[in-house]
């Protein structure tokens, strides 16, 4: 989660969970489905392999998925279904309206495990279009996968122009936005009420902040030194 540096996509499978879990506490429905990275992986991507084969993939991943899931989904009440996508340093994500679905893998699951047929019917036959936005990356950098996460969380159904994230015009101005996205996300995610390591975190963050400036800096500056070290050893 560090500025300048590539967002880790198990991040992506914590973020999912956590807006998972306030989807169903919330009032509001239909309620969102956010899957994690492990279901759409680019090798199911790979089109010169045979459909089906892909779909018993999908579909596995999908039932373990949902069987770990601590309540029943309905995807009769279901609003958005959405995919985040690993795809080697790239993330982005797949996003499924009921009323206006997009890939026949979701499709088929559908019809083996749900009754909406006419909504089936109506996916079946809808031309997918990518939504044109303005604040959309246009090649690889370290700002999509907060951006990614920024997307999970406004995306809410609406249509075209009508889409806001509320991120602003200019690199530089936006440079400064992503910075608080990533320690926003990163807080949200470490103290959250479904993290078996809440109390420990808070714990230790009350400590770090016990020290002076010049101990927290020294720290900060080792911490990120050995960070850097486990990333180019893994390369």
């Amino acid at each position: 989660m560090r500025p300048k540096h590539v967002i880790h996509h198990r991040v992506i499978d914590s973020w999912a969970a956590v807006l998972n879990y306030e989807e169903q506490k919330s009032k509001s429905k239909p309620y969102r489905l956010f899957f994690n990275t492990k279901i759409m992986s680019s090798e199911l991507l790979d089109e010169t392999k045979y459909f089906d084969e892909h779909f018993l993939t999908f579909e596995t991943r999908v039932d373990n998925f949902l069987s770990n899931f601590k309540a029943d989904v309905d995807f009769n009440d279901l609003k958005l279904v959405v995919f985040p996508i690993h795809n080697g340093d790239q993330m982005y994500a797949v996003v499924f309206n009921l009323t206006y679905p997009q890939k026949l893998y979701f499709i088929r699951y559908l019809e083996k495990t749900t009754f909406i047929v006419n909504k089936i019917k109506g996916l079946r036959s809808t031309t997918v279009k990518m939504m044109k936005i303005d604040w959309n990356t246009k090649k690889l950098t370290t700002k999509n996968g907060a951006l990614l996460m920024r997307q999970m969380e406004k995306y809410c159904g609406e249509k075209q122009g009508k889409w806001n994230v509320e991120m602003e015009k200019g690199s530089d101005v936006q440079d400064v936005q992503f910075v608080k996205l990533r320690a926003l996300y990163y807080v949200k995610i470490a103290t959250h009420e479904i993290n078996n390591h809440k109390e420990r975190v808070i714990k230790e963050a009350i400590e770090f902040g016990k020290f002076d400036h010049a101990t927290r800096k020294k720290m900060l500056e080792e911490g990120i030194n050995r960070m850097n070290e486990l990333e180019m050893g893994n390369k």
